[in-house]
């Protein structure tokens, strides 16, 4: 199985080519594209994109996209928490939570991380990906997987200049964005 990853930042694109072969990840090649004018993007998945769907497309949002929130909930199971999340904040978020897609983080010491983004700006981003023949299969935003790239053990916090997180033995402590 062949992977393209789309990463979107304020004004540019990233997209780098991973090739599944047994056990291995391997990767394939990147691109970085300026965001300079509105088709700027779609020209840029049209030129990266295989012919034929050969790959699957995850693509990573711009972290400004979101927005965060720390709760004490005692469920820890991710797809019970993105059922329950549009209710819990509810009245408690500017947006109308049918407006927004959820999903939740654990963090160490027992907290979550609920977060969300705007419902109609995703679904245009992945309308402009699918019309130009790279649909995502995944949606997602880089900071909210960093742990994997700790040791094991010990205090950490890394950035991206636009993100930033901290772990404690591996687990999120927070997650928030640097431009507000």
């Amino acid at each position: 199985m062949d992977y393209l990853i789309i990463e979107l930042r304020r004004q540019e694109a990233l997209f780098a080519r991973f090739q599944e072969k047994g056990k291995s990840i391997l990767f394939q090649g990147g691109i970085r594209k300026r965001l300079d004018h509105p088709e700027a993007l779609v020209e840029a998945v049209r030129e990266f994109v295989s012919a034929g769907g050969r790959e699957r497309i995850i693509l990573a949002i711009e972290p400004a996209m979101l927005s965060f929130r720390e709760l004490t909930l005692p469920i820890k199971d991710r797809r019970k928490l993105r059922e329950i999340l549009p209710l819990e904040l509810k009245g408690s978020i500017a947006s109308d939570p049918a407006d927004s897609v959820f999903d939740a983080v654990p963090l160490h010491g027992g907290r979550v991380l609920a977060v969300w983004a705007n419902r109609p700006k995703l679904a245009e981003i992945i309308g402009m990906l699918a019309a130009a023949g790279g649909e995502p299969a995944v949606v997602t935003a880089s900071p909210l997987h960093w742990e994997r790239l700790l040791p094991a053990g010990g205090d950490v916090a890394l950035t991206d200049g636009e993100s930033l997180a901290a772990y404690r033995d591996r687990e999120p402590l927070i997650i928030r964005n640097l431009w507000v």
